[in-house]
């Protein structure tokens, strides 16, 4: 996990999981996690898989934060 640490929050730049272990809830939680420590988590999927992950526990703030966006939009957790 790689992540930019802010004062009310944290942008995760990258989560991998081991494709064995998707599916397990490992992300959710590691994001959970994060997001628990810092106040919120705002992360920018780069993939098709990121985006149904973030789909699910987040909120889309492309809007807000467009600049980050990589092509499947941005959430906040």
């Amino acid at each position: 996990m790689s992540f930019i640490a802010f004062t009310h929050f944290a942008y995760l730049e990258r989560l991998d999981i081991d494709e064995e272990q998707r599916g397990n809830g490992i992300g959710t939680a590691a994001i959970a996690s994060l997001s628990s420590e810092y106040g919120s988590i705002v992360a920018a999927p780069d993939n098709e898989n990121c985006k149904r992950l973030f789909e699910r526990i987040g909120t889309d703030v492309s809007n807000e934060y467009w600049m980050v966006d990589q092509g499947f939009g941005v959430y906040e957790v």
